[in-house]
């Protein structure tokens, strides 16, 4: 179903609708139940998907590419990011790199505090529990979610 952008004329309010195309002109404000008019607005740009338009040279990359499938299989194939797509900011490539320390350095200290409790218990339950508590993992980001304890 597509989004549709709306405006109540009545009190003002604008709202986008995932709506069905039969009922796309059949919508009513959701604060003074007025009938919506709907507004006409810029479809989305997809290049290379309906007459791409992403061709070019692309500078980050140093070469010309005849349309952006082109360039992102490229970029695919290469294991690359263009700085031009980079969505994380100035410091996208910096803070990449610091994650990535972070955990290597996780993992090492991981590694002595299991090796050091399994030499102590002879226990690989044990090293595995201590290990890689439900509390270290959180406070990694590892857990999505709560964890039933079966209480």
């Amino acid at each position: 179903m597509p989004i549709y952008e709306y405006m109540c004329y009545t009190c003002k309010k604008q709202t986008d609708r995932l709506v069905k195309w039969e009922k796309k002109d059949i919508q009513y404000c959701s604060v003074c139940d007025d009938r919506l008019k709907p507004l006409v607005t810029a479809p989305a740009r997809t290049a290379g998907r309906w007459g791409d338009t992403g061709g070019g040279f692309d500078v980050s990359l140093g070469r010309h590419f005849n349309s952006s499938m082109e360039k992102e299989k490229y970029l695919k194939q290469n294991g690359l990011v263009a700085s031009s797509d980079l969505v994380g900011g100035k410091n996208f490539i910096d803070d990449q790199v610091h994650k990535q320390i972070v955990e290597t350095e996780n993992h090492i200290k991981d590694t002595e505090d299991y090796t050091r409790i399994m030499k102590e218990t002879g226990s690989i339950e044990k090293a595995l529990a201590e290990t890689f508590s439900v509390d270290k993992l959180k406070s990694r980001g590892m857990l999505d979610t709560e964890i039933n304890s079966g209480n």
